[in-house]
C-alpha cells in the first residue's frame, strides 16, 4: 500500500451485530475477531484509522496495528447505516487527525479474520491504472448460483417454485455449465474519497454510493470468510487452523 496518507486503511468495527451478537469481539483462534483485521491492516498500512462504538475494539486496533482512534456516532451505528456514510465520517476525522484528507479509502471490515496477501495491492493498481471510482473484492458464487435457487410457496407446506430473477433456462443441471457470477467477499473496497462525496445522494445500485464507476477484483472463492453467524465462526476457526 502506498506510503503516504493520501491512502487511508479504515477499520471498521461496529459493537452491534443481530446475527452474531457481539460479533467483533468473539473469540477466533484465540484471540478476539477484530485483532485478525488489526494484524492485517498494521502489515498493510503505513495510516490506518479504526471507526467504533466499542471503545475496547478501538483500543486493539490501536495498540497492534497503530490506527487512530475514531468514536463513531449513535447515528452512524445502526442496522440500516450504509457504509458510506461510514467512509465519510472516517475520511472528516482522519483530516483532523493527520492535517490532509486522504484521497483513497481502504475498506476492511472487522469480522472478515482471512484475506490473500496481496489484495489490498491488486485493488489499489485497479484504482489508479483504470481511473475508476472503487474496486470491490468478489468471489464466485459456486453452486449457489441464483439460476438453482428455489423459493418457498406461502402456506404451501413445502411446495416451491423456481426462482428465476432473469431469462434462466430451466435445463442446466450441470455447475460447469451455468454463467459466471459473483459476489462481494468482504476483503477489501477501495474508493476513492472523492467518489464518495460526489455520490452522497446517489440512489439506485448496490454500489451507487461508491461513484459511477466501480470495478470487481475477482479472487478464489475460499480466499476469505465473512463473519455473519455462528457456523461462519466455525468455518473460520477450520480455515485458519487448516493454514498453520
Amino acid at each position: 500500500m502506498a506510503s503516504d496518507r493520501r491512502t487511508l486503511a479504515v477499520i471498521c468495527a461496529r459493537k452491534g451485530s443481530k446475527g452474531l451478537p457481539g460479533k467483533n469481539t468473539r473469540e477466533l483462534c484465540g484471540r478476539p475477531l477484530v485483532c485478525w483485521t488489526a494484524e492485517f491492516a498494521g502489515q498493510h498500512a503505513r495510516y490506518s484509522v479504526a471507526t467504533s462504538d466499542d471503545l475496547a475494539m478501538l483500543s486493539m486496533c490501536q495498540s497492534i496495528a497503530g490506527s487512530r482512534k475514531i468514536q463513531r456516532p449513535e447515528h452512524l451505528c445502526g442496522d440500516d447505516t450504509h457504509i458510506a456514510d461510514v467512509l465519510i465520517h472516517a475520511a472528516e476525522e482522519a483530516h483532523n487527525l493527520f492535517g490532509e484528507e486522504p484521497k483513497e479509502l481502504v475498506l476492511l471490515y472487522a469480522n472478515v479474520p482471512i484475506r490473500r496477501l496481496g489484495v489490498v495491492e491488486d485493488a489499489l493498481r485497479m484504482l489508479r491504472e483504470t481511473g475508476c471510482d472503487a474496486v470491490v473484492s468478489v468471489a464466485p458464487v459456486g453452486k449457489y448460483h441464483p439460476w438453482w435457487m428455489l423459493e418457498a410457496v406461502p402456506n404451501g407446506e413445502g411446495a416451491f417454485r423456481e426462482y428465476t430473477c432473469t431469462e434462466a433456462p430451466l435445463s442446466i443441471y450441470r455447475r460447469q455449465d451455468l454463467p459466471p457470477l459473483y459476489v462481494a467477499d468482504g476483503q477489501v473496497i477501495v474508493v476513492k474519497t472523492e467518489a464518495l462525496l460526489r455520490s452522497k445522494d446517489a440512489k439506485g445500485g448496490l454500489y451507487a454510493r461508491f461513484g459511477n464507476d466501480v470495478r470487481i477484483l475477482v479472487e478464489e472463492r475460499g480466499a476469505s470468510i465473512d463473519i455473519d453467524d455462528e457456523y461462519d465462526l466455525l468455518v473460520a476457526e477450520a480455515m485458519m487452523k487448516a493454514r498453520q
